[in-house]
């Protein structure tokens, strides 16, 4: 393992730092791997000890109020976006939450990312997406949001296999096998296990949408931090 000999300007957020961490090749046979360390800005000049970071329900650090509060109780603070996530993510490089888990035979980490995934497919894509699809007319707009629900749908069916296999099955038929007949896999466990697809994630539009969310959530939950509350949408460690 490498590092860079100096703290760069962080890319991600104002005043902070990075350093990043050449790990050499990549197990899953990709591009070289990397890790990145984030600093915080302020320092204490008599610090109590220094608090790690690692993301858990996001994909890399952007927790501004959480570093800032460690930082007021005397912490030297640093927060760790691991390989192929944020930071550390380079081009090409497959994103490895579900299917890591998996391969891990780790599935309530796995779940867990489903589930957080369809909370926002709920909660925020369906609910802001209401007028178009209760409007009368047929529209583009209309046509496009069904289509990108059914995809969302049908997707999140094959992911959610290998956990709740009958339900799974259930959203197949209805969606799409009772739809499309011969023209689709007559069984959603036929069907091959949904892949990344690169180029595809727009890790700044997560960001904006996680910047967006934070204070309604917070508003939802006025007992908790909005430090506690902010995650990127659809996204893991």
């Amino acid at each position: 393992m490498t590092e860079s000999t100096d703290w760069q300007p962080d890319t991600e957020l104002p005043l902070y730092s990075q350093r990043v961490f050449e790990l050499g090749a990549d197990p899953d046979g990709e591009s070289p791997i990397a890790a990145t360390l984030i600093r915080a800005p302020k320092r204490p000049r008599s610090a109590k000890g220094a608090v790690l970071y690692i993301h858990g329900f996001t994909d890399y650090f952007f927790h501004e109020p959480l570093a800032e509060f460690f930082v007021a109780q005397g912490y030297h603070f640093y927060a760790l976006d691991l390989r192929k996530c944020g930071r550390s993510r380079r081009a090409g490089q497959t994103a490895h939450y579900v299917t890591e888990e998996l391969d891990a035979y780790d599935p309530t980490d796995a779940g867990r990312a489903i589930e957080t995934f369809v909370d926002d497919l709920s909660n925020w894509y369906v609910r802001r997406s209401r007028d178009r699809f209760w409007s009368g007319s047929v529209s583009d707009e209309k046509t496009d949001g069904y289509w990108t629900l059914f995809e969302c749908l049908i997707t999140t069916a094959k992911l959610i296999a290998p956990f709740i296999p009958f339900l799974a099955e259930q959203v197949w038929q209805n969606l799409a096998a009772g739809v499309f007949g011969e023209r689709v896999a007559p069984s959603v466990h036929l069907c091959d296990y949904p892949e990344p697809v690169p180029g595809r994630r727009d890790d700044a539009l997560n960001r904006r949408m996680a910047r967006a969310m934070a204070p309604v959530m917070a508003a939802s939950v006025p007992s908790l931090p909005p430090s506690t509350l902010q995650r990127s949408p659809g996204a893991r460690r």
